[in-house]
């Protein structure tokens, strides 16, 4: 269960960065007419889906074998 909790704890840490460099990206790219620091920001931002994914397969991979044991 604490482990299932940590890796929880990890994917919402990383929606949040993800949101947070998405949105930077927009302003970035709309506001302040910096295409090539936004397209930058959203590459980064790919990677942080990549992390958020394997995360989120872990989380859901502890919570089954959790129900299993049970």
């Amino acid at each position: 269960m604490k482990k299932w909790r940590k890796m929880k704890l990890m994917e919402n840490l990383f929606l949040t960065i993800f949101a947070i460099v998405l949105l930077t990206s927009i302003i970035f790219g709309l506001v302040l007419d910096m295409p090539h620091i936004s397209l930058a920001l959203l590459l980064t931002d790919f990677l942080i889906a990549g992390i958020i994914a394997v995360y989120a397969s872990l989380s859901i991979r502890e919570e089954e074998e959790e129900k299993m044991t049970r």
